[in-house]
């Protein structure tokens, strides 16, 4: 696989034996063969921060990633009510929620998109039009010194400002 890696996982497709295959044949096919991903993990701290990190957009990749993008307040035309900062890293999310990876429990948004993404994939209504999308699954807040309707000067801490992870929903 493309990602493999640059991530460390490896692919191992598990069957069972010709004996095995035989029987199956004979019963309901509830033992088939699956694949497995095995990663491993760093032993240092540099590489526990990365795996907690979502994926970076660097060109290579496709899938769901952060993109790094900065806002600044006077290009929206906010900079006559905002004192600090002038502008922060906003981020935001994009690339591809492809089936085999929206339906990967840790990869997507939520457990409820796991469950629909494995429903969707089994061709079942309402779900067989729905595609899954890259969204923010992580947001930081930020603090911000700014001026509100009577012209006092408000410092407040802006929750959900900031795209730190992106995932499938």
């Amino acid at each position: 696989c493309p990602l493999c890696a640059d991530t460390g996982a490896t692919l191992v497709l598990v069957s069972g034996s010709p004996e095995m295959s035989q029987r199956n044949n004979q019963r309901e096919q509830s033992h088939r063969p699956f694949l497995m991903a095995v990663v491993h993990q760093g032993n240092g701290s540099d590489s526990r921060r990365r795996r907690k990190r979502g994926l970076e957009c660097d060109g290579k990749v496709r899938v769901c990633c952060k993109r790094q993008f900065y806002v600044n307040f006077k290009d929206i035309g906010w900079n006559d009510w905002i004192i600090a900062p002038s502008g922060y890293h906003a981020n935001y999310c994009e690339g591809d929620c492809p089936s085999h990876v929206a339906s990967i429990a840790g990869s997507t948004l939520s457990f409820h998109s796991t469950v629909i993404s494995h429903y969707r994939m089994r061709g079942y209504s309402p779900f067989q039009n729905l595609r899954s999308c890259c969204v923010p699954t992580r947001l930081r807040a930020m603090s911000m010194l700014y001026y509100n309707e009577e012209q006092k000067i408000i410092k407040k801490d802006i929750q959900n400002m900031i795209v730190e992870d992106c995932g499938c929903s």
